[in-house]
């Protein structure tokens, strides 16, 4: 299992393995946090990092843990939909013209996640920001897809020969 830790000067520090937290200066005093946790927690009541600790020291508060809507948004679902939305109506073009974006659009928004996940904020923000014009773009291109695809439809029903 791979833990962050609040070093002597207040900083998040890690991820690192188990193992090596005693090497790093954690102490029973100091914070710990790994995936699953709820939040913050001395490392003395985690039982699974026990035996690696070093003695005791001084506390080192937890670093503050940003707002929920300080977070920056990821846009995934929104590139996801994008995506589909270009691709099932008009397989051609959507693959052709609008996938690569929803695919840019996916990837920047796990980055995003996975930037605030380990607290770099603002690379995490870079990140969501690319992924929101990614997302906007490929949305709007499974927008006009649909209208063409619309407009295909109804020059067929108007027996007209479209292809």
């Amino acid at each position: 299992m791979r833990y962050y830790y609040v070093d002597a000067a207040g900083r998040q520090q890690g991820p690192v393995e188990a193992h090596e937290l005693a090497r790093n200066g954690v102490t029973e005093n100091t914070y710990v946090y790994c995936e699953g946790m709820t939040n913050w927690t001395l490392a003395s009541g985690v039982p699974d990092v026990m035996c690696h600790l070093a003695p005791a020291g001084p506390a080192v508060p937890p670093p503050p843990q940003p707002e929920v809507e300080d977070w920056p948004q990821s846009y995934l679902a929104r590139s996801i939909v994008g995506l589909c939305l270009s691709i099932i109506p008009v397989y051609f073009i959507g693959l052709t013209v609008a996938m690569p974006f929803g695919v840019l659009g996916i990837v920047f928004s796990i980055l995003t996640r996975s930037k605030r996940n380990a607290g770099q904020m603002e690379l995490a923000q870079r990140f969501s920001s690319k992924a929101r014009g990614f997302s906007l773009t490929v949305l709007i291109m499974g927008i006009i897809c649909w209208a063409f695809f619309l407009f295909l439809l109804m020059l067929v029903a108007a027996g007209e020969d479209v292809f």
